[in-house]
């Protein structure tokens, strides 16, 4: 039985009465803008006023970034987006709806050959193995949080990567049912779905106090949810994936 708790783990999950075909949300997008675009801006605005203070802005930026000219600028930006509401029964439609949209987008990934060395015994080969996922799945962290400026928070996983997470010191149980297998390594939450491709890795970062990432409204009295992957524009920086093989 899927409940608000199994939500709350892999998305930025409210439940709350609409009463709207569409609901507005707000999330931070990281603007990467080069030093020589903003002069550029700025030098018009200068031109094209004669506002004293748009000279200095221009004059002053253009004397702080002097030496780091070639460095681009990286800046929050405040954004809203709308998200329209679609019909659920219960809320095990809503979360293999979810499954089924990671699993349509996590298509052409890196692939991870899993190695059978000749010199180690199978169980060898097989703890091999298994840091080696653990390995991958680290350095995904470490790409999400560079190209998204957050930390990873949700690491889903095919059915097949069991036996190797279950092989690894770094992975703790926490909860176990017929259809989530839930648990953590290294601070991130780990879910094992068995709708997905069984050999895939889908790591994902939502924000804590915006709704960056896996957006969710559940609307239970209306049955209706509100389902987006947030900012729209750059959600690819909030997912990374892979498979074994």
């Amino acid at each position: 039985m899927i409940t608000d708790k199994d939500f709350e783990l892999i998305c930025n999950y409210k439940s709350q009465e609409v009463n709207s075909a569409a609901a507005k949300v707000y999330c931070m997008e990281m603007i990467e803008e080069n030093n020589k675009q903003i002069i550029r801006d700025l030098a018009i605005d200068s031109i094209l006023s004669n506002d004293k203070k748009k000279d200095e802005a221009y004059n002053n930026y253009r004397s702080i970034i002097s030496n780091i000219s070639e460095y681009p600028v990286i800046s929050p930006k405040l954004t809203s987006e709308t998200i329209f509401k679609q019909k659920y029964v219960n809320l095990s439609d809503i979360y293999d709806y979810i499954m089924q949209d990671l699993e349509s987008c996590t298509n052409g990934g890196d692939v991870l050959q899993l190695t059978n060395q000749k010199n180690l015994t199978d169980k060898e080969n097989f703890s091999a193995n298994s840091r080696r996922i653990i390995t991958k799945i680290i350095s995904k962290y470490n790409n999400i949080y560079k190209n998204a400026r957050m930390p990873a928070t949700c690491v889903i996983v095919g059915s097949n990567l069991i036996p190797y997470l279950h092989d690894s010191s770094a992975f703790c149980i926490n909860n176990h049912n017929a259809k989530i297998l839930i648990g953590s390594a290294y601070g991130v939450n780990i879910i094992v779905n068995y709708t997905i491709n069984p050999n895939k890795v889908i790591i994902i970062a939502n924000s804590d106090n915006m709704s960056n990432g896996l957006s969710l409204i559940v609307d239970e009295k209306n049955k209706d949810f509100f389902y987006a992957k947030l900012p729209s524009n750059s959600w690819s920086k909030n997912i990374d994936f892979f498979e074994i093989k």
